[in-house]
C-alpha cells in the first residue's frame, strides 16, 4: 500500500470554497471553432495548426493570462513528421499568484489533432473531443483564474504534437520557462468531453502521489466523490502528464471519464465509435457539463495545493520521484 504523510494534506488555513464555474456553452463554442473543417484536424505543421495556436494566443491575451515561455506565448519546436521536419508550438500562459508567485501548479491540454484520417468519404479527423474539448476547458479555466487569481501561480500549457508521441510536453520539459522544482503538480486535460456529468470522478494516477486526499476533499466540496474505475491505471502513460511524471513532477488526471459505469472512457461509446475517427466532430451529441465540472474541480484542487503546508510529493511506493 502506498504511504503518504499526514503533513502533505495539512492546510495553513481552511480555504473558503472558490466555487469556480465553467460554462458548458463557452466550451461548446471553443470546440466548434477548434474542430471545424477549416482547420483540417489540426495536424502539426499545417495551416490549421498555425491557426489553432493563433486562436489560443488571442484567447489567453484577451482574458488576461500573460505569456511565460516567450513574449508571443509560443514555445516553438521542430518534429519529424511523414519524412519531413515541421515546426509547431506549445502555447504557454500564466496567471501570477497573489501570495507566493514563485510556486506553480500546471494544467496541460494538447491542442493538436489527428489531421487527415484514412476513411475515404470524410477524411478530416476533426478531433473535437480529443482534444479540442480539453483545450477549451484549459481556456475557460484560465479565464476563471485571471478573474480571481490564486495565492500561487498557475501555468496553462496548450501543448502541440501530443498525438505524435507527447512531443510538446517533452519540449516544455527540455526547456522549461520556470524551474521544474517550482512546479508542484501537473494535471492533464485530455478527451474530457467524452462523457457527460458524473457526480463520481476517477483519479488517473491514484495512489502515486499525495494529491489523492486533496482530490477527495475538493470533490466533496463540489458535491462529488472519488471512485476510480478498474482498468484506469493502464491509461496513465498515454497523455502529456506522464512526461511531467518522468521529470519528477507529481502528475495526475482527475475526471469523470475514469469513474465506474458503462459509459466510462475505457468501455464507453466514444472510445468504441469516435476515438481517432472522422466522427469525432462537434455537435449537439457532446455533453459539456462533465468537462465543465471537471475543470472547476481542478481549480478547487489547485486552491487546496496553494494552502497546503507542504507541496505534493510522490508516495514512497511510486516508481516516480523528484530528482
Amino acid at each position: 500500500m502506498a504511504v503518504t504523510s499526514c503533513a502533505s494534506t495539512a492546510l495553513r488555513t481552511e480555504p473558503s470554497s472558490a466555487e469556480y464555474s465553467l460554462s458548458p456553452d463557452a466550451l461548446a463554442a471553443h470546440v466548434a471553432w477548434l474542430s471545424s473543417d477549416d482547420l483540417a484536424g489540426r495536424e502539426p505543421g499545417t495551416e490549421g495548426d498555425k491557426d489553432t495556436t493563433a486562436y489560443l494566443v488571442s484567447q489567453f491575451r484577451a482574458l488576461g493570462a500573460v505569456p511565460l515561455a516567450a513574449p508571443d506565448y509560443r514555445q516553438s519546436f521542430e518534429i519529424s513528421l511523414d519524412e519531413a521536419t515541421v515546426q509547431t508550438a506549445n502555447v504557454v500562459a500564466t496567471v501570477r499568484g497573489t501570495r507566493e508567485p514563485e510556486r506553480y501548479v500546471l494544467f496541460i491540454a494538447h491542442h493538436d489533432g489527428q489531421g487527415l484520417c484514412a476513411e475515404s468519404n470524410d477524411r478530416i479527423c476533426n478531433s473535437a473531443v480529443d482534444n479540442a474539448s480539453g483545450t477549451a476547458v484549459l481556456i475557460e479555466m484560465a479565464r476563471q483564474v485571471a478573474a480571481r487569481p490564486l495565492p500561487i501561480s498557475i501555468i496553462f500549457l496548450a501543448s502541440g504534437a501530443e498525438e505524435e508521441g507527447l512531443l510538446g510536453a517533452k519540449a516544455f520539459i527540455e526547456d522549461p520557462p520556470v524551474p521544474l522544482a517550482q512546479i508542484e503538480a501537473a494535471f492533464g486535460l485530455d478527451t474530457v468531453a467524452a462523457r457527460g456529468y458524473s457526480d463520481t470522478v476517477g483519479i488517473l494516477g491514484e495512489g502515486l502521489t499525495s494529491l489523492d486526499p486533496l482530490v477527495r476533499r475538493a470533490a466533496a466540496r463540489s458535491g462529488r466523490h472519488v471512485d476510480t474505475a478498474e482498468g484506469t491505471a493502464d491509461f496513465y502513460r498515454r497523455s502529456d502528464h506522464a512526461v511531467f511524471a518522468d521529470a519528477g513532477v507529481p502528475a495526475i488526471m482527475v475526471t469523470g471519464l475514469f469513474a465506474p459505469g458503462e459509459d466510462k472512457f475505457v468501455t464507453g461509446a466514444y472510445a468504441a465509435n469516435h476515438y481517432h475517427r472522422p466522427s469525432d466532430e462537434a455537435g449537439p451529441t457532446i455533453d459539456y457539463r462533465g468537462a465543465a465540472a471537471d475543470g472547476a474541480l481542478l481549480l478547487e484542487i489547485a486552491a487546496l495545493v496553494a494552502d497546503a503546508e507542504t507541496p505534493p510529493r510522490w508516495t514512497e511506493n511510486s516508481i516516480y520521484q523528484r530528482p
